[in-house]
């Protein structure tokens, strides 16, 4: 995940992240689904929510 490409996220991953990077993560759930009402066009895939998460484990390391 590197800021220079975007760190590889679709555009509605991408506003997840600035969102939970400003608020947190702990209410990450809910903050997704207020953005999905805001945007009909936001949407995520459990394989790329599932890679972002790994990531993040592999940087806490």
């Amino acid at each position: 995940m590197k800021e220079a490409n975007g760190f590889g996220m679709s555009p509605s991953a991408k506003s997840l992240k600035v969102v939970l990077d400003k608020k947190g993560y702990k209410n990450a759930i809910e903050t997704a689904k207020k953005l999905k009402l805001k945007n009909r066009d936001f949407t995520l895939t459990e394989n790329e929510v599932n890679i972002w998460g790994y990531k993040l484990i592999s940087q806490k390391s």
